[in-house]
């Protein structure tokens, strides 16, 4: 009995998978290739691929067996999807070429057939660019910080709702809050009291940022002391 995968060339997947632009291939539950899409054949070709070995009738669990924990992984997913435990699994991982640094993710989706046999379908969707601007804003992210945190300054963000969204390390130590202290409260509330030039007690609510908040409109030039008030001696006001 002739056991060999049959390949698809003609079959109505070859033409619906070569409508998906991601590279793809159908595999047979035994992980054999039946068909692979332009898109697959085209990118093989393009970073000097051997079709002999990566298309069809190759079987991907093979190919998969040679490589590193990315390759394993997709491979037990592929195997979790064709054993009915799972219906689709995504995996995430970098495919650098000599000129250039890539990231792809996989997904493997899985495919009935009328027999009952249960086939997948192997995606691979390049998501460098998306990958490389998420890196661009986290480098840009990384300087604005390093910028900040090199302030003597204490500089706090707040949203419209008074929430703490960012600040450096000298509004810490000012304030004797920590950042995360802060960003879980709804304003800042310092640790420490707060002071007018005049010695009297600053209520919270015109604290420069809850009053800015409120009015919404610059306050600038305030004042204010923390900690214990300079102008007391023992609880008396000197």
């Amino acid at each position: 009995m002739n056991t060999a995968p049959k390949i698809l060339q003609t079959s109505s997947e070859k033409v619906l998978l070569d409508a998906i632009t991601n590279n793809s291939v159908l595999i047979d539950s035994e992980g054999n290739i039946l068909v692979a899409n332009s898109a697959w054949v085209e990118f093989a070709q393009q970073n000097d691929g051997d079709l002999q070995k990566c298309g069809a009738p190759n079987n991907y669990f093979d190919v998969c067996r040679n490589g590193d924990e990315d390759a394993q992984a997709v491979s037990n997913g592929i195997k979790s999807v064709l054993s009915g435990e799972i219906d689709i699994f995504e995996h995430y991982y970098p495919c650098h070429s000599p000129t250039e640094n890539r990231w792809f993710i996989v997904t493997v989706k899985k495919y009935l057939i009328k027999t009952g046999e249960i086939r997948a379908l192997v995606s691979h969707s390049d998501v460098s660019a998306l990958i490389q601007r998420q890196k661009d804003i986290e480098a840009r992210e990384n300087r604005y910080r390093s910028v900040i945190n090199s302030l003597v300054e204490g500089m706090i963000i707040q949203n419209r709702s008074g929430q703490v969204v960012s600040c450096n390390e000298a509004a810490e130590r000012l304030l004797g809050v920590s950042e995360k202290q802060m960003m879980a409260s709804q304003s800042i509330l310092p640790t420490q009291k707060l002071w007018r030039q005049n010695n009297e007690p600053y209520p919270l609510l015109e604290f420069a940022s809850n009053l800015s908040v409120s009015v919404t409109s610059h306050v600038r030039d305030l004042v204010i002391g923390v900690g214990d008030n300079p102008g007391c001696n023992n609880g008396r006001r000197k």
